[in-house]
């Protein structure tokens, strides 16, 4: 048991799986999404970091090649924190972007836990919709209040 929390071992875990971790935090900020266990956390980190070095492979590549680590080293290692702690951060962005575009909306399915999670992620931020008129007691204006939070459009 000594030898399994090594700092390499330690660094190969941060290296593998925190730019996944990553990834799925900002991705549960940007979009809703079910709370998963550590256990399978751990195991999609896993594969969202693959995913990102997958996707990184020529910037990876290129910053390997030919001594570049040592005649620019603040540029490596710069390349090395994008890599590994700003792309993954930034893929989600760009995934919730593609999500929210009308024209994709009619391709996929776009996966929202919940229909409440699917309204409310389309309603207009400056709508008072849902602050003022959910208040009201009959279910009849209540239908009429949703009908009006439609999506976004355009």
């Amino acid at each position: 048991m000594k030898d399994t929390l090594t700092p390499s071992n330690l660094a190969l875990f941060a290296l593998f799986v925190l730019p996944g971790l990553i990834s799925m935090a900002v991705y549960r900020l940007r979009m809703p999404a079910r709370l998963n266990d550590w256990g399978s956390a751990l195991v999609q980190g896993l594969f969202y970091s693959s995913l990102n070095y997958v996707l990184l492979l020529p910037a990876i590549i290129l910053i390997h090649r030919n001594g570049y680590s040592e005649i620019h080293p603040a540029r490596y290692w710069g390349a090395v924190l994008l890599i590994v702690f700003l792309a993954p951060a930034i893929w989600p962005i760009l995934l919730t972007w593609v999500y929210r575009q009308h024209w994709i909306n009619k391709l996929i399915r776009v996966p929202y836990p919940t229909t409440w999670d699917m309204c409310s992620g389309h309603v207009r931020p400056n709508s008072s919709c849902f602050a003022s008129r959910m208040a009201a007691s009959s279910a009849g204006i209540r239908a009429r209040v949703l009908r009006r939070c439609t999506p976004e459009r355009g």
